[in-house]
């Protein structure tokens, strides 16, 4: 824009030399030069207002400009307050959150003290206080976004007042080009004067001069017009860059609020986090982290001899295999003759295995049992989950007693029937030398199925005494849980009835506090709804106004078209019946708030929000700012709910600070 405008200012300069020229040509040339040159002189006024024209609608595009940058400032606050609310949103959850926690250490019979909190929540927290300072960045980030957007705006008002100077200047030297205008006009008359006592027979063409002189001076009323708008746009854009001031300032002033706010914010953060660093050094010193590494160390050695005994078992199963194979390999190559007794023996032995396997997976079973067993110990309470391990321990000891007892019987039977055999196999052998080899053979799997009946029953009899210890260990860790427990629910009664006594002393000293909180936030309410009050009736006024000066404008151009006209005063009416709407609202609002006053605080309405609709003599006619949104109850609403909130905020932080 500065760019066409010098560029405009250089041909005005180039036509203005021009002009000067013609006229020194029309005073040395006669009186059809000087018709010549009128002409010329006409159709250069003419490219003239061509170029003011042009120039009229390069303003009307920096008005534009100039909206939308008003519209950009008036946007800047609303959305500081928009995070402010979500900042104080957030306060008050982390607030709760910490309430419910400390509430939730309270009732919480497992922990050893009042103050302490379980790993996973105090993991939450610490997730949380990370989330709450990541969006802290991301606030200070957006803030120096908005602080360089107000940079850019400053330097934006200094452009236009520099372009405001260079208008000035043009309106200067189109002034100057008027005046020499005048005095080209002034000459031209003196030298018809002239002409007319030196020759009476140019009258007509005297006449023509004068009725050319005459447009001339129709289109220097005109340019005269034309300057009248200019100054008038000049000082409609004075008065825009008033309102720009006044904005700036009253932007600025929020920026300092809201930097104080932030401060306050900050403090009460790093208390919390002071608040935090000390539950976690009194969880590290807690005899609750220690006794639990101890449970787990136990529990992992549990587990492995669980592995171990499973393993064993497995060896069992596959050397009992392989027995059997071998058995029947050797039976089917003995004789006919102990067929039968081989074919009952095995039927009893493959119903032994069954009976071993029924056993095995009922130890399997346990082990389950006991690894549910564990899982439901963490969720329980320590108590609950000790007696059912010792139940649980004393069944497992029953069914290895009871399997003990049946492999004892099975052994006992098996003796028998080896004795029989044996019986068998003398009498056989008495018959005959035939049947040394098979009573060899006989005898050799006697001891082999003895071998292995008293290797089970050892290692049955090891696993008997590991469990036997293992329970004895339990018995002695859960007495010392119960005495653990004793002392904290005695601990957990002396905390309580301090705590209510401290509660007590709380509600006492805090109830006169509250009240001066109370009435200090109503009355910071109260101001803030003042001035929401006082900006609408400034915009509405501003509208208004603004309505005023377009009629003003197309009534005075020579087009004037109804249908803007009419449209525009229609906008007007329906402005002036929203300021009365506004105003109505602004009286009871103001009275409401009257009613609800505590009796020592007083209301102090001012003027300016409480006057109806009335121009001020001072104020300009005409204002370049585009006309402001009016807002609505819900607008009014979503301003007041963030400070609302605040003032809870800060009302929560005081007492908890004093407790």
């Amino acid at each position: 824009l500065e760019g066409e405008l010098e560029n405009s200012q250089f041909e005005l300069m180039k036509k203005d030399e021009t002009i000067r020229r013609l006229v020194e040509r029309q005073g040395g040339a006669g009186g059809a030069r000087l018709v010549d040159s009128g002409g010329a002189a006409g159709s250069r006024l003419a490219e003239l207002e061509t170029r003011c024209n042009q120039l009229e609608s390069l303003v009307a595009i920096r008005d534009q400009q100039l909206r939308s940058m008003e519209q950009q400032l008036a946007k800047i606050p609303f959305t500081g307050t928009q995070r402010d609310a979500a900042k104080d949103r957030r306060i008050a959850d982390l607030e709760e959150e910490l309430a419910r926690l400390r509430a939730h250490g309270i009732d919480a019979p497992r922990d050893f003290t009042d103050k302490s909190v379980t790993s996973h929540e105090l993991h939450t927290v610490r997730m949380k206080m990370e989330r709450s300072e990541m969006e802290l960045a991301q606030k200070t980030s957006e803030l120096a976004a908005a602080q360089t957007r107000l940079q850019a705006a400053t330097e934006e008002n200094a452009d236009l007042r520099k372009h405001l100077g260079v208008l000035r200047d043009s309106t200067t030297a189109k002034e100057q080009h008027a005046t020499l205008l005048q005095s080209d006009v002034c000459y031209c008359f003196t030298k018809l004067q002239t002409a007319r006592t030196v020759c009476f027979t140019t009258k007509h063409i005297i006449e023509a001069l004068r009725a050319k002189l005459e447009t001339k001076n129709g289109q220097i009323e005109q340019k005269e017009k034309l300057c009248e708008r200019l100054e008038s746009e000049l000082t409609l854009t004075k008065g825009h860059l008033a309102d720009l001031r006044e904005t700036n300032k009253g932007c600025e002033q929020r920026m300092s609020q809201l930097v104080a706010r932030l401060d306050g914010l900050e403090t009460v953060l790093r208390e919390k986090e002071q608040e935090l660093e000390k539950t976690k050094q009194k969880l590290l010193a807690q005899p609750d982290v220690q006794m639990e590494r101890q449970m787990q160390l136990q529990i992992d050695e549990a587990n492995r001899e669980k592995t171990r005994l499973q393993c064993l078992i497995d060896d069992l199963r596959r050397t009992a295999e392989k027995e059997k194979t071998q058995q029947l390999e050797t039976f089917q190559e003995q004789n006919r003759q102990l067929t039968a007794a081989i074919e009952s023996l095995q039927k009893e032995l493959s119903d032994r295995q069954i009976l071993l396997e029924s056993q095995n997976e009922k130890i399997g079973d346990l082990d389950r049992e006991l690894c549910s067993a564990e899982r439901q110990r963490k969720e329980q309470t320590p108590q609950q989950t000790n007696d059912e391990q010792l139940a649980e321990a004393r069944k497992e000891i029953e069914s290895l007693l009871r399997m003990v007892q049946t492999l004892e019987k099975d052994k006992s039977s098996l003796l028998s029937q080896c004795k029989q055999l044996q019986g068998t196999l003398e009498e056989v052998h008495k018959e005959g030398p035939l049947t040394t080899t098979t009573s060899h053979r006989s005898d050799t799997l006697t001891l082999s199925t003895n071998g292995t009946l008293k290797s089970r029953v050892e290692e049955l009899e090891e696993a008997l005494r590991e469990s036997v210890s293992i329970t004895a260990e339990r018995e002695l860790h859960v007495a010392q849980q119960k005495q653990l427990n004793q002392q904290l629910a005695l601990q957990l009664s002396e905390s309580r009835r301090e705590v209510c006594e401290l509660r007590k002393m709380v509600k006492e000293l805090s109830s006169g506090d509250r009240e001066e909180m109370v009435r200090s936030f109503e009355a910071e309410r109260r101001k803030h709804i003042e001035q929401l009050l006082q900006l609408k009736h400034e915009a509405l006024v501003a509208a208004i106004a603004e309505k005023d000066a377009h009629i003003a404008l197309l009534e005075q151009s020579h087009e004037r078209p109804r249908d803007e006209i009419e449209t525009l005063r229609a906008h007007k009416e329906k402005l002036i019946e929203k300021l009365k709407q506004e105003n109505d609202r602004r009286a009871q609002l103001v009275g409401s708030t009257a009613i609800n006053v505590a009796p020592g605080a007083q209301i102090q309405p001012s003027l300016s929000a409480m006057g109806t609709f009335a121009p001020a003599p001072t104020m300009p006619l005409t204002v370049a700012a585009a006309p402001l949104p009016t807002a609505s109850s819900t607008a009014d609403q979503v301003m007041l709910k963030p400070l609302i909130r605040l003032g809870e905020a800060q009302m929560n932080v005081s007492l908890k600070v004093k407790s």
